[in-house]
């Protein structure tokens, strides 16, 4: 029996045939020398006999071709698919029992409110995504309600994304696997529904999970019989008043919660205190806010809970005592899937971060996300490993042992609590979890491993084996390659290898194989060349330079290998404004020469565009690159990059600012590409309230307000000295201090050039600062800075992700503010001294470790409310005795300038640290 892929054709003769191609170098090609006879043809529950006929073909590309007659086509349920596009699929042919099985196929069943809107040009890029994915293994995948079903013919009618991305109605065969992914008011209504007809039918179908929801109490229950999940279960019991009274006597604190709720509702926290019980619970609609009741009588609680909750359909569950990060519980949640049918894995682990004094973590009710490594460096430091791997046995066991009691699970969400001491606890198990938590971490590379994890097993489950061959290359030891140009008389494009490269590679004269480059692909022939015994010179003719779009004598890393495919990469562009652009074709911009030096030693292609010089419809990028040999930066048409780094500013530009915004959009509707920052800009507003989200983090925060009439009186009246801030000023632009000076009110801005104001009521003074600053503005308590030289000073640390995408510290600026001067911006007069890690500190009170401290701290916080992030710029003040507070924080840290203060090895590491992130972002993509 054996699996080759199938472009499916309708033949207009009277018979079926195959023609076989093959494929050197594939162990899985065949040849069949064998007559036609009559087979049996399955796609799905759909079967019939017919007769086919067998050749074998060396001609074509890598897919052998299936023709089918319109009767065939037609009963399998393939002929609108055929109309619509082109139809790929797996082909298994079993030659002893006479078979021929088309797919894999899977049914996605879904509600039929989702239906409706998707019907009305909505649009849903996970769906467009699993069929993308489906596709790429030359597997099938379409939508479905219960509706749509015809069991007795075995057909279902469903829906799809067409190739112009409209949702478009097919009729498909039934699916002997199906995807519930039916959500919403009536979805496990309608879950429950389809696997009682299911199970009703002849066909063995497999709908996953089997199990259409997983109750806590059932849950608990089940798993207390394995000594392996026993102990990680808090005491729990049924409710009765009884049992309530004495958990709550024996704790000090227990949960109530509903059984059968889910998304954090219904449920309430009891605490005994000296003077009587504390009810606490999220009031309805409020996701800010605990309520808490006192009451000083057991019977007037009891009362209470009586009256406001169904107790019989409730459990009782012992507190945990939550372990917590600057002041804020956290817990676990745990995506546990399966990509191989029968085999655990798990795809994602984040932590979820509680208010302060919340008794819910969920992000829907106002919590955070974190990474787990993360956390655990400050919640457990030094642990990190023991209790990730702790993490991972306790999640699969649960798995395992689940799966004996509620039938086939193939993806379900653990949340896990750790106690102070570092012992793992089981909070609850979701049947069909949500990947909310894991969306807000806005981490691509682990979104498309949480989605597309349950696609590749539903696929697998068909029998299909959709397994990917290729071998992945880590990052820190990829092999650098230089393409060069070889003359050759044929158009047809070729890859000329040396004896070492066949070898290494392991391709014969002859082999087609798929040539990958960032984003494009050409399929070539393998030639041998013997003009040139160095193993990292690949050459390639003139056809597939300009196939794959690169620059000429480009490098770049090998990252992936099978027997038909190389994959090189990555290929990083960088945005740029219309003045650095100019400054970049006058070859006057060397911090940017200086990166594009460091790219291709690195093995990256790199280059530079404007936001609005992007053909999004064509799919072309009209760019500037470095050309080494002659050190000049040259025009050239790109494809889109496989990383994203955004550095286009345009703060004085209101006209420039929404095309950078539009384009920046569009481009990162492209969820394979991977960006540095997910964020494009931090608004002064929103980072404040980030930030004042972890209790520990306030005390390195000046007293902040909103901009209105209210607060700025009330805190000028109170600290004397304040700072009113646009949200999203640059270069210390829209920075005005504001003082009272008997009863005068004095408003100053600027560095080396100071310009004044002075207003006699806070109303005039008001409407001056929303005219200046705009909507969004926020009051910052004045600090008292330390000085150098007798200058106030402030610090700019420049902080950025590695190549294993942790977090160091690759320059800080000692920004020196004018004499006099109202900001430290060197942009407006201010002086700067640039020191690298381990460097010696021009302020006596201040210590690289402190620095650190903080700095992570803060990029950590950023990251738990904007998502993923690679480089930050954060704008630290530092008190007379050292004492660290934080200003402002910046997604695209301006670093020009910085060739001249630091030495060749720190510059190295801050032009080149978002370079190196960028080859693992881009390799954390293409592994998945």
């Amino acid at each position: 029996m054996k699996t080759i892929k199938v472009q499916i054709k309708l033949t207009s003769e009277k018979e079926n045939y195959l023609e076989l191609k093959d494929i050197p170098g594939n162990n899985d090609s065949i040849t069949i020398r064998q007559k036609k006879g009559e087979y049996l043809f399955q796609a799905g529950c759909k079967k019939m006999q017919d007769q086919i006929n067998f050749k074998n073909t060396s001609t074509g590309d890598e897919y052998s071709v299936l023709w089918l007659t319109e009767e065939v086509v037609s009963y399998l349920m393939l002929d609108e698919n055929l109309k619509s596009e082109t139809l790929c699929l797996n082909a298994v042919i079993d030659k002893q029992l006479k078979k021929i099985e088309l797919g894999p196929i899977l049914g996605i069943f879904i509600s039929k409110n989702k239906i409706d809107k998707l019907c009305n040009d909505n649009w849903d890029s996970i769906y467009w995504r699993f069929q993308k994915w489906s596709k790429e293994v030359n597997g099938l995948c379409y939508f479905f309600t219960l509706n749509d079903i015809d069991f007795s013919n075995k057909k279902v009618t469903g829906y799809h994304f067409d190739s112009n991305k409209k949702w478009v109605k097919n009729e498909y065969p039934l699916p002997r696997v199906i995807y519930d992914r039916c959500f919403g008011k009536d979805g496990r209504k309608d879950s429950y529904r389809l696997r009682k007809l299911v199970q009703q039918q002849a066909n063995k179908m497999i709908v996953y999970n089997q199990a259409v929801k997983i109750k806590k109490k059932e849950t608990l229950k089940h798993l207390y019989n394995y000594e392996d999940t026993k102990n990680h279960l808090p005491e729990f019991a049924d409710y009765t008043d009884e049992k309530f009274e004495e958990l709550l006597n024996k704790y000090g604190s227990i949960y109530l919660k509903p059984d059968s709720l889910y998304k954090a509702r219904g449920i309430v926290q009891v605490i005994r205190k000296n003077n009587g019980y504390n009810l606490k619970y999220r009031e309805s609609g409020d996701v800010d806010r605990n309520k808490t009741i006192h009451y000083k009588r057991f019977d007037s609680l009891i009362r209470k809970l009586e009256k406001e909750l169904h107790l019989e359909d409730y459990l009782i569950q012992r507190d945990i005592q939550l372990a917590s990060i600057w002041g804020n519980k956290f817990d676990i949640r745990v995506m546990l899937q399966k990509v191989s049918p029968y085999k655990w894995e798990v795809n994602g682990i984040n932590c979820r971060i509680a208010p302060v004094n919340s008794i819910i973590t969920s992000p829907r009710s106002g919590g955070k996300v974190m990474a787990i490594e993360s956390v655990l460096k400050f919640a457990f430091p030094g642990r990190e490993e023991e209790l990730i791997n702790l993490i991972e046995k306790v999640s699969k066991c649960i798995g395992s042992n689940l799966e004996k009691g509620f039938g086939y699970l193939g993806n379900i969400g653990v949340d896990l609590g750790i106690d102070t001491e570092g012992n793992v606890w089981l909070i609850e198990v979701n049947g069909k979890p949500l990947k909310v938590s894991f969306h807000r971490m806005k981490d691509r590379a682990l979104t498309k491993r949480i989605n597309k994890s349950p696609i590749i097993s539903g696929l697998s489950l068909t029998g299909f084996d959709v397994t990917d061959d290729k071998s992945f290359i880590h990052p820190e030891k990829q092999d650098k390659f230089l393409f060069k140009e070889i003359s050759h008389g044929s158009y047809e494009p070729h890859l000329f290898l040396n004896t070492e490269q066949l070898d290494y590679f392991g391709y014969s004269i002859g082999d087609e194989i798929n040539l990958v480059a960032g984003v494009s692909k050409e399929i070539i022939k393998i030639k041998r060349q013997k003009v040139d015994d160095t193993f990292n010179n690949l050459y390639i003719n003139a056809s597939v330079f300009n196939g794959l779009n690169l620059p000429h004598n480009s490098i770049l890393n090998l990252v992936a290998l099978s027997y038909n495919e190389l994959i090189f990469g990555p290929t990083v562009a960088m945005t740029v404004s219309e003045g650095t652009m100019d400054a970049i074709k006058n070859n006057e911009d060397i911090d940017l020469n200086k990166t594009a030096e460091f790219a291709r030693e690195k093995g990256i292609v790199f280059y530079c565009f404007k936001p609005e010089n992007v053909n999004l419809e064509e799919n072309i990028i009209e760019s500037c690159f470095y050309n080494h040999s002659n050190k000049r930066w040259e025009d050239g048409a790109f494809n889109e990059p496989q990383v994203l780094y955004d550095q286009a500013t345009y703060p004085l530009n209101p006209e420039k600012r929404p095309v950078a915004k539009e384009v920046n959009r569009r481009l990162r509707m492209n969820h394979e590409m991977q960006v540095i920052n997910s964020k494009r800009y931090f608004g002064k507003l929103n980072t404040f309230e980030a930030l004042n989200f972890f209790k520990d983090i306030r005390d390195n925060m000046p007293k902040t307000y909103y901009l209105t009439p209210e607060s700025l009186k009330k805190a000028v009246e109170k600290h004397g000295s304040v700072f009113v801030k646009s949200n999203y000023g640059s270069f210390g632009w829209g920075v005005i201090q504001v003082k009272k000076e008997e009863e005068r009110l004095i408003c100053r801005t600027g560095g080396s050039k100071v310009s004044t104001k002075e207003f006699r009521y806070y109303d005039m003074l008001f409407n001056f600062l929303r005219e200046e600053l705009g909507e969004g503005a926020i009051i910052q308590r004045e600090v008292k800075l330390g000085q150098i030289n007798n200058r106030k000073f402030d610090l700019r640390v420049l902080i950025q992700k590695n190549i294993s995408s942790k977090w160091e510290i690759s320059a800080v600026s000692f920004r020196i503010a004018p004499i006099e001067g109202i900001v430290t911006n060197v942009a407006v007069g201010g002086d700067e001294i640039i020191v690298s890690p381990g460097e010696k500190l021009p302020f006596k009170f201040l210590t690289w470790e402190s620095i650190s401290e903080l700095s992570l701290k803060l990029v950590l916080a950023l990251e738990a409310s904007f998502g993923n992030l690679g480089e930050v710029g954060l704008d630290i003040g530092v008190g007379p005795k050292g004492k660290l507070w934080f200003f402002e924080a910046n997604s695209k840290p301006d670093t020009g300038g910085y060739y001249e203060y630091l030495t060749e090895s720190s510059l190295r590491k801050s032009l080149g640290l978002p370079l190196d992130y960028s080859k693992n972002l881009a390799y954390n993509m293409l592994k998945i």
